[in-house]
């Protein structure tokens, strides 16, 4: 009985023993509540050996007393600031051998392995984008799935401020008429307000999104408001305008017509004597004549509203003005011609050659006319509009349908900064749309040229070259704004004939087209050598880089476009207004239409 009561007591020792070896393998309870106080979110990641819970053993298996299972413990990091620099720290808890796995770029961590406990410290570099967020990753040894954490920092100042937004275009005034901008943005926005006319959707969004903008009927006049839109953190609200037209008034063929005070028709005999000012007249040419049908020599001439019908092939011109010996003013208001001569001239003011006249016509007016060239004119000559040696000519709202040269001004060098040819309509050109040689500094703003299967293959719709009497090249063209259009055989757009004419040209803002299995285009320049220029190649040499190749339906007998183009760029108050597509040529004033934010290429404004 005594041994048991021995054997007893030294087993209770053992188990005590053992109970006090067992306690220092447990957490301290009250460490662990000191820890999970300091958790004040309770973000910690515990990642075990044992998939399931972690299992202590009491036992007198030395064994299984030593099984300890692995985990690693992280708790979290701050929100970072932009700045670089600024850094955080995360504890991690171990009771094995880990090491920082991955981390982001824009981070630096450490230490970057260790074994058991540890205090990580996080620094961050510069952030000048949006705000970025991503992952730390820490492995251990045994452990059977990987701890992270994640690091957030917030934007740079330098984008906290984005928000805009590009451009509408011009609403007609049915309802539905829709278009959409894009608002480009690093930040959430909303739509703080807009017209009482449209409707916007969507109204709020974060980042680039587009934005509809949708009209409701307009019965009265032009309208314009304006849509403001708001970001979180934007200083400065963006705006965007938008203009309707007016209500469309009901079709009138001429809103202010002016009648025709003389409906007889003269059968013209040359140097009729009429003066110098003719309006409001019907004449009909003979059936053969071998001189000008009209001829003013040193005076002033206002040729307006009248119809001239020359339906038979003469060698000579409809109208010469020349020999001035003094300063002479020059009108061709709202004529029509209809003429059959293959060469020669239609319209002429001054003289093919350099000589006592020059410069006394500077600044002749061709406005409003409308000259149709009859039957085959496909092997003639024939100058439609022509300026000789003068400077300062105003060509512009003419209709040139079957002319072979539509439009020439030539100089001997002569600045022609002054003048322009502007909006005016050229169909079927049989060997050039616009010649100009040896004048300088010509602008050519707005123009629709047309082309179909009747035109040359050769032909091209401007030519640029020096006048060969006077050697000086047509230096600082300006070609803006145009619309070059063919549907058959012509595939040269521009022709520069020589180096000089090259120097100073300025072509940009343009609309190109050729329909057909082929639509290649191209661009001629002979420096001494001959070159054939595609779209891109011409680009290359550093022009036409705004202006874009698109099919704008062109109508073949109005030329209006079905399309309207915005590849334009604006030139100004002088240059602003264009034709209304309502317009007929009638011999009546030209129905006019301005320009508006968005300039249309072409001779037409919709």
């Amino acid at each position: 009985m005594k041994n048991s009561k021995v054997i007893f007591v030294m087993s209770l020792i053992v188990l005590i023993t053992l109970l006090s070896c067992q306690k220092e393998l447990l957490p301290d309870p009250q460490l662990s509540n000191q820890v999970a106080k300091s958790d004040t979110i309770n973000k910690r990641v515990i990642i075990s050996a044992d998939t399931s819970k972690t299992t202590i053993y009491l036992t007198t298996d030395s064994l299984k007393i030593s099984e300890k299972s692995e985990s690693i413990s992280v708790d979290y990091l701050k929100t970072f600031s932009a700045k670089a620099g600024d850094s955080d720290y995360f504890i991690l808890q171990s009771n094995t051998t880990w090491k920082i796995a991955s981390y982001p770029s824009w981070v630096t961590v450490s230490p970057l392995s260790g074994t058991g406990n540890a205090h990580i410290t996080v620094t961050v570099k510069e952030n000048t984008g949006a705000q970025r967020t991503d992952v730390i990753t820490i492995s251990g040894t045994g452990v059977l799935r990987d701890a992270s954490i994640s690091a957030l920092q917030l934007a740079g100042s330098s984008i906290q401020s984005s928000l805009s937004v590009d451009w509408l275009k011009t609403f007609s005034a049915i309802a539905g008429d829709k278009d959409y901008f894009i608002v480009t943005s690093n930040t959430t926005w909303k739509i703080e307000s807009f017209p009482n006319w449209v409707t916007v959707s969507p109204l709020t969004g974060t980042g680039k999104a587009n934005v509809t903008v949708t009209v409701q009927a307009n019965t009265g006049i032009q309208r314009t408001g304006t849509i403001i839109i708001s970001g979180t953190g934007v200083a400065k609200n963006a705006s965007i305008n938008v203009l309707q037209v007016a209500a469309a008034p009901a079709p009138i063929p001429d809103p202010t017509p002016i009648p025709i005070i003389n409906e007889t028709v003269y059968t013209l005999t040359p140097f009729l004597g009429f003066g110098g000012t003719i309006i409001n007249k019907k004449f009909v040419a003979p059936s053969s004549y071998t001189k000008p049908l009209f001829e003013f020599a040193n005076q002033s001439v206002t040729f307006e509203r009248n119809y001239i019908e020359a339906n038979h092939n003469t060698a000579t011109d409809l109208i010469t003005i020349s020999n001035a010996k003094s300063a002479q003013t020059v009108k061709f208001y709202n004529n029509v011609f209809q003429f059959k001569n293959v060469n020669n001239h239609s319209l002429a003011v001054g003289s093919e050659g350099s000589g006592v006249s020059d410069n006394f016509y500077d600044g002749a007016e061709f406005v409003g006319n409308k000259l149709i060239g009859i039957g085959d004119m496909t092997l003639g000559q024939n100058h439609a509009i022509f300026l000789g040696f003068n400077r300062g000519g105003i060509v512009k709202y003419n209709f040139l349908d079957n002319c072979p040269d539509a439009i020439v001004l030539k100089a001997k060098g002569d600045d022609n900064s002054a003048g322009i040819v502007s909006y005016n309509l050229i169909k079927n050109a049989t060997n050039y749309g616009v010649i100009v040689k040896g004048i300088q500094n010509t602008k050519i703003y707005n123009n629709t040229f047309y082309a179909d299967n009747s035109v040359k293959s050769y032909a091209s719709f401007i030519e640029i070259l020096k006048d060969p009497t006077g050697g000086k090249g047509s230096t600082g063209t300006i070609i803006k704004n145009n619309i070059f259009y063919s549907t058959g055989k012509q595939w040269l757009m521009i022709q520069i004939e020589d180096a000089a004419s090259l120097e100073g040209l300025q072509c940009d803002y343009n609309v190109y087209y050729r329909s057909g299995s082929n639509q290649e285009i191209a661009f001629f320049v002979n420096d001494g050598t001959k070159h054939y220029y595609t779209f891109a190649q011409w680009q290359a040499l550093g022009f036409d880089k705004h202006s874009v190749i698109l099919n704008t339906e062109l109508d073949p007998a109005t030329l209006i476009p079905s399309k309207t183009t915005q590849s334009a760029v604006n030139l100004g108050t002088n240059y602003i207004t264009g034709i209304d597509v309502s317009n007929v040529w009638n011999r009546n004033n030209i129905i006019s239409k301005v320009q508006v934010s968005n300039w249309q290429n072409g001779a037409y404004v919709k």
